[in-house]
């Protein structure tokens, strides 16, 4: 019955996908959703995507607010070169280039960052 449904759930995945496949954007969007807007006093991640041909870049940061953090880095970008934000390959405004992940605490995001930034990933690990 488990695998059953675990087919399943992958075949509707994969269904979904294909219609997405030439697209480099998500299949659906977080453009005035409410889970967007980040608490006040929470900890966390800041990050930015870099993607590359092949590979992508996450440039991140770690805060124990992130809400004031993000604002910080929305009014004086350059200040935190760090992220790129500013690159000119990406189109996008720095509020869709500027994500966010909370975390239970502070250890936890520099454990993040530690593990994660500024390493590269494939975009399709198949090919090398």
């Amino acid at each position: 019955m488990f695998q059953d449904d675990i087919e399943l759930l992958v075949a509707q995945t994969f269904k979904g996908a294909d219609s997405y496949s030439g697209s480099s954007e998500f299949p659906w969007s977080s453009v005035d959703d409410d889970f967007m807007e980040i608490p006040s006093d929470t900890p966390g991640v800041l990050y930015y995507l870099q993607k590359n041909a092949s590979t992508f870049v996450i440039r991140m940061i770690e805060s124990s607010d992130l809400r004031a953090l993000r604002e910080r880095i929305l009014a004086t970008p350059e200040e935190y070169p760090s992220l790129r934000l500013l690159s000119s390959d990406d189109e996008r405004t720095l509020e869709e280039k500027l994500n966010f992940f909370e975390c239970d605490n502070l250890q936890i995001a520099k454990s993040l960052r530690r593990q994660l930034a500024n390493k590269r990933f494939p975009l399709h690990e198949e090919r090398i």
